[in-house]
């Protein structure tokens, strides 16, 4: 699976990706371009908060 966030206002969010309830990556950034090697049935899963000012989204 390859994960490419394109963000182009540069806004920082906070992501983890998972695979069968398990978190394989997390982290804060402003920019995502990542590839996951998987074996098996198990989907992934993604969360992304953004990040505006004293808040998320």
């Amino acid at each position: 699976m390859i994960l490419n966030v394109h963000n182009p206002a540069a806004i920082p969010f906070w992501y983890q990706v998972r695979k069968a309830k398990r978190t394989i990556a997390s982290g804060y950034t402003t920019q995502l371009n990542q590839a996951f090697a998987g074996k098996g049935n198990d989907g992934y899963s993604m969360q992304i908060t953004y990040l505006f000012g004293e808040g998320h989204r």
